[in-house]
């Protein structure tokens, strides 16, 4: 696994992610930076490039590497997107879940957190990280109608995958930003 990882973020290569979530998730996307503990990965949607996503790798089941994949990097080759990959290097230095909460909240940056039991709960929030102590981090989350609801505590541990940078938590950020002045 270690040198599939590798090889994506080396050459710039897509490659499709498998997990342990409940409803089956799979990621495809670019690896930016690789660690023990997590991969950052540029995530790719419909052959263009979208946000970045942080992905403890104790969820990662399998990697696929193969023709599907190699097809899709030719067609984000031929359409310029790799030109459009992260160039924030402190996203791709990222070597914990912890180092990603805490450089996230002191940039100011309001995540999507997908959290997981490990059974079969998981949970998403959106919002801005108020808080960051040394087993868990605090979240003022909003639900899917824009409404504020309270803070929620969230140990590292439950973290499945943080993202960033995408079109949706950036614009839903946006809106509640300016609805909450």
């Amino acid at each position: 696994m270690k040198n599939i990882l590798q090889n994506s973020k080396d050459k710039k290569h897509i490659i499709k992610m498998y997990t342990k979530h409940p409803d089956g998730d799979t990621y495809d996307g670019i690896v930016l930076g690789v660690d023990r503990s997590i991969v950052v990965f540029q995530d790719t949607s419909e052959f263009s490039i979208e946000g970045v996503s942080i992905l403890p790798r104790k969820w990662i089941t399998e990697i696929r590497d193969g023709e599907f994949e190699d097809c899709y990097d030719k067609i984000l080759r031929q359409n310029n997107e790799i030109k459009n990959l992260n160039r924030k290097k402190w996203v791709n230095e990222l070597s914990s879940v912890k180092e990603a909460i805490e450089v996230i909240h002191k940039k100011s940056i309001w995540p999507s957190i997908e959290v997981y039991d490990g059974n079969k709960e998981t949970a998403m929030f959106l919002g801005p990280i108020t808080d960051v102590r040394a087993s868990k981090f605090s979240v003022h989350a909003y639900d899917a109608a824009g409404n504020w609801e309270e803070e929620y505590d969230i140990k590292y541990t439950e973290v499945f995958c943080i993202q960033l940078f995408n079109q949706y938590t950036e614009r839903f950020n946006k809106y509640m930003e300016t609805l909450n002045k």
